[in-house]
């Protein structure tokens, strides 16, 4: 049970640190944004993951209300989150800066720089 916790920390820490420190370098460096502009990217994921933590206690209570279980109100707004980083986003656009990423995408991005 303890695993689950452990490897759900890690990947916050993981997330944070690179929203914090990667993620504004290469908005500014790679796609050649204004310090403004990447201060206003920057926050958008800071700003969605708080919206979609209100959303997903609302999601939660709902199905509690509802009659479902503790744990199956719990698990269900985490794992359909979860999913929208597991399901890869084929399409690449090289103008348009990538604030969405998940897995399949590096294959696309590097024949999208090169052409």
């Amino acid at each position: 049970m303890l695993v689950g916790i452990y490897l759900g920390q890690f990947c916050i820490t993981t997330l944070t640190w690179f929203f914090l420190t990667w993620f504004p370098i290469y908005l500014g460096r790679a796609r050649h944004l204004s310090i403004v502009k990447v201060g206003f990217l920057a926050a958008l994921p800071a700003l969605c993951g708080f919206a979609g933590g209100i959303l997903g206690g609302g999601v939660s209570d709902e199905l509690l209300r509802s009659g479902h279980s503790l744990s199956f109100a719990r698990k269900l707004p985490i794992d359909a989150a979860a999913m929208k980083f597991l399901i890869p986003n084929w399409r690449f656009d090289p103008k348009t800066p990538c604030l969405v990423a998940g897995p399949g995408r590096g294959r696309e991005a590097s024949k999208g720089a090169a052409s």
